[in-house]
């Protein structure tokens, strides 16, 4: 495809995200676009405050959102799928601030982070590709009990 590669956003809550990932490699010879990691966590341990730091010097911008939590704990109105799609809501509020020149977004992941970008109702366009192959366990994408899916 013609034109700069895209930039790489990363929606990593607990900075699981190796430093030795291919994101933070020159593309195609060239220069690497810096990777955006977002971070929703109340995490404030000197573990978590070093991940952060390496991932910012291997070249990502780590950028930490407010973590979205429902009214209280007995509060009954407040489903997952709310829960999620604010946090969705929060994820791309920070993009915004991070890289205001962003105009859109191809979401790749599994059917929970699907599922949440669907619940925030952000979604234009939907192109899925399947697999022969489930390699994770937890529902299915087209499960709505949320049971957790069959391995194949």
């Amino acid at each position: 495809v013609a034109g700069p590669s895209p930039r790489p956003i990363v929606l990593d809550s607990r900075l699981r995200t190796p430093v030795s990932a291919r994101l933070f490699r020159a593309l195609e010879g060239g220069a690497p676009r810096r990777p955006i990691i977002i971070c929703d966590t109340d995490d404030a341990s000197p573990e978590f405050a070093a991940r952060a730091r390496a991932l910012g010097e291997a070249g990502a911008s780590v950028v930490r959102v407010r973590r979205v939590r429902s009214a209280s704990p007995g509060f009954a109105g407040a489903s997952p799928g709310f829960e999620a799609a604010q946090r969705v809501r929060s994820f791309l509020a920070a993009l915004t601030n991070e890289a205001p020149l962003v105009r859109a977004v191809m979401v790749e992941g599994g059917a929970e982070v699907i599922r949440s970008f669907l619940a925030a109702g952000v979604v234009d366009a939907l192109c899925i590709t399947t697999a022969p192959l489930l390699l994770a366990g937890g529902p299915r994408f087209g499960d709505s009990g949320g049971h957790g899916g069959s391995r194949g």
